[in-house]
């Protein structure tokens, strides 16, 4: 006896992989967008040429893949740069209107990245946007044309060079010597029948007592635009003198001299020189003596009394060469700059001063390897803590630099080796890939709150397994508060290039999947409004046969790019072809995989888009290799007269005498309806259905299949 049944899917939630898959889950879910709204799912997207209104498309495209890609944006994000890597350049453009240029170079010598190696990293520190690569060392930009700098103080300071005082020959005038407007040397009178002192800084240096002995030595540093003080150089040799008496006008006095230091002149970005000296015939502590406001001039006149120095040196150990000259990643933690020690110190991290991103002491640094869990990995700040991600496993760094930092494990066992995977998602927590699948840390260790970490993605396993291994420093991801969506680009079944693109829909909790083989992504980031901007991985120019190169932007045109044609002042663009999006149902037993069932009609829940048919398949017990085509079938109220369709054609079409015309047909608001497909497949054990939406552009809501279900069992096994 035959009973009827009917199973609804509505909403229909995100891909599932596993065997069973949870009810209303899906098989195949590929290039579609989710709508929290009203819980459907969607094809309109696509991407275009990252463009702006100084040029169509821009001037900048090079004939290489992009490297890597950072938006750095700056005065809540009243001003923002797009930063780029290509070729072994990298680039910059401003896309603000009004800018007076749109691309620049910053620098030529980049390292193109090895086919296992990350792409850049980019961190902002204040006014400062740190970029390091592991090969090239971390450089700083400040946002402005050729001002990029390396991070830190490559080298000591060489050591100042003292000139003794000498007199002049002939009328014993002193060699060295301040000489004023109104004819006053060293402070002294020089006509006058008095021994009038000008100004007390004019004094010298040295004994005022006849033939005593005097020694001194000096030290210099270097001083950049944010105030961070360089290493201090070496000592100079000892300036020795005699205190002489000596006779100007009608005046006979000790004379104090004052003495000549030749300066080293400091690297690109020095501001200025800090002068220190050691009082007379003491050469163990060295204290301020003045700070020359330039890095041009070669030499100054240290004049000031010993009585008029000023605070103590910094030690050798306060500001050392910086350390860090093959980090690849950086993180800002409590207003310090934290570095790995690249390849050569994998396990080091560094941290600087407090606001000065170029000042390192000689023991502000880490050791993780003294603790199982492999190389640093990347660094990420995330809720008062910073988070050292390493092979497999994850440490914490806590504390702050008035009372010190101090490193403790969080985790073993999961960690992260691909770099930029890590995205900190709003409500959610950070999220980033793991080798085994995508893991979501929440919480924290302040407030009472606890710190946990749960993996998220068992529903995609199938396709985590297939990752690349040899390519995980290679993925990358993004999360975009527009589309409310975490984007993570992989390479699967051993693909040279990321060839996968796996979503995670945020207001839905859902994963589908987008095929980056038309995107290409090679690397991701988010302007101020959250539109996912990226570099394509080839290195193709814009051609007819290939739109995608360069910089594209995902959005919700669903072409794929645009095509030139012509050159010059007569080339065009038009779009490329129209992204489709596929749709696999989950495998369906009706709740009673023993017995056979025999599938009647499908109802598709969808949203009214106009003309565009839309054919779907039928397939039964798990092949998806045999199906059945249904009739194709419009995309409008099967019971009504069709809504009308605007088409760019000077002749007005007309459907069940409903025209649509420009200007004068009114627009209809899109209706919710069910579309009836018959099945024509037989009697099966498991039921599922597939389509693929071609240039038909679908919103999708579920789905119901109604069926016939009988007595008859499955055969029995084989033997």
């Amino acid at each position: 006896m035959k009973t009827a049944g009917k199973m609804q899917v509505a909403p229909q939630l995100g891909l599932d992989l596993r065997i069973p898959a949870a009810n209303g889950s899906a098989n195949e879910m590929e290039n579609w967008c989710y709508d929290t709204k009203t819980k459907s799912w969607n094809n309109q997207v696509g991407f275009e040429t990252f463009c702006s209104e100084r040029g169509y498309p821009l001037s900048y495209y090079p004939n290489h893949p992009v490297d890597s890609i950072y938006c750095w944006r700056r005065h809540n994000s009243a001003q923002q740069w797009i930063l780029f890597e290509a070729g072994g350049s990298l680039y910059y453009l401003n896309p603000s209107p009004g800018a007076t240029s749109v691309s620049n170079t910053l620098d030529s010598s980049r390292t193109i990245p090895a086919s296992n190696e990350p792409g850049s990293w980019y961190q902002p520190f204040g006014k400062y946007l740190v970029i390091s690569n592991g090969n090239d060392g971390p450089m700083k930009w400040r946002g402005q044309k050729n001002r990029i700098y390396p991070v830190g103080w490559l080298n000591r300071p060489s050591p100042p060079i003292g000139t003794p005082p000498t007199n002049k020959p002939g009328d014993g005038s002193p060699y060295n010597f301040i000489e004023g407007t109104d004819r006053y040397e060293q402070g002294q009178s020089e006509t006058g029948g008095d021994t009038r002192f000008k100004d007390d800084a004019f004094m010298g240096i040295g004994s005022s007592t006849a033939n005593a002995e005097n020694s001194y030595s000096w030290r210099v540093s270097f001083v950049n635009e944010n105030g961070s003080e360089s290493p201090i150089s070496e000592p100079s040799g000892l300036v020795r003198w005699t205190t002489e008496t000596i006779t100007k006008g009608t005046n006979t006095y000790e004379n104090t001299p004052c003495v000549k230091v030749t300066l080293p002149v400091g690297p690109t970005g020095t501001v200025a020189r800090r002068l220190y000296r050691t009082k007379n015939n003491v050469g163990t502590d060295f204290f301020f003596s003045m700070q020359i406001p330039n890095n041009v001039d070669t030499f100054v006149m240290d004049f000031k009394a010993d009585s008029q120095l000023g605070a103590t040196s910094p030690s050798e150990n306060d500001s050392v060469a910086f350390p860090a000259s093959g980090a690849r990643f950086s993180a800002t933690y409590k207003n310090c700059l934290f570095l790995d020690g690249g390849a050569l110190m994998p396990n080091r991290l560094y941290h600087s001063k407090p606001l000065q991103c170029d000042t390192y002491g000689a023991f502000d640094y880490f050791e993780t390897g003294t603790s199982l869990g492999g190389d640093i990995t990347a660094l990420f700040t995330y809720y008062n803590s910073l988070f050292v991600f390493r092979e497999d496993a994850i440490d914490l760094v806590r504390g702050d630099p008035l009372n010190g930092f101090e490193l403790v494990p969080f985790v073993s066992g999961i960690g992260t080796r691909s770099p930029h995977t890590i995205q900190a998602i709003p409500n959610l927590g950070l999220m980033f890939l793991s080798t085994d699948g995508v893991y979501l840390l929440t919480g924290g260790l302040d407030g009472g709150s606890s710190l946990s970490i749960n993996k998220i993605s068992a529903e995609i396993d199938g396709l985590i397994e297939r990752m690349s291994k040899d390519k995980l420093s290679k993925f990358v991801s993004i999360y975009s508060h527009q589309w409310r969506e975490a984007h993570f680009y992989i390479s699967t079944d051993g693909h040279p290039k990321l060839n996968t693109g796996i979503i995670f829909h945020q207001d839905s909790g859902a994963w589908t999947t987008r095929d980056n083989i038309a995107y290409k992504v090679g690397c991701l980031t988010t302007d101020k409004d959250g539109n996912i901007i990226y570099g394509a991985n080839q290195a193709t120019n814009l051609t007819n046969n290939d739109p995608v190169t360069g910089i594209q932007v995902i959005s919700r045109a669903r072409p794929m790019g645009y095509v030139s044609a012509g050159s010059g002042e007569d080339i065009t663009y038009t779009q490329g072809g129209a992204f489709s999006a596929t749709f696999k149902s989950q495998w369906m037993d009706m709740g009673s995989p023993f017995q056979k069932k025999q599938p009647k009609y499908l109802y598709l829940y969808i949203q009214t888009t106009g003309d565009a048919p839309l054919a779907l398949s039928f397939h039964k017990d798990r092949n998806w290799a045999r199906f059945v085509t249904a009739d194709a079938k419009q995309m409008q109220i099967g019971d009504a007269e069709n809504q009308p369709t605007y088409r760019e054609t000077a002749t007005p079409r007309t459907d069940d005498g409903v025209a649509a015309i420009w200007g004068q047909t009114f627009w209809q608001d899109p209706t919710i309806t069910c579309i009836r497909y018959p099945i024509v497949l037989g009697s099966c054990s498991e039921f599922a259905f597939s389509f693929d939406t071609g240039a038909t552009p679908v919103v999708f809501f579920g789905y119901a299949v109604e069926y016939q279900a009988s007595t008859i069992e499955t055969l029995r096994g084989k033997s």
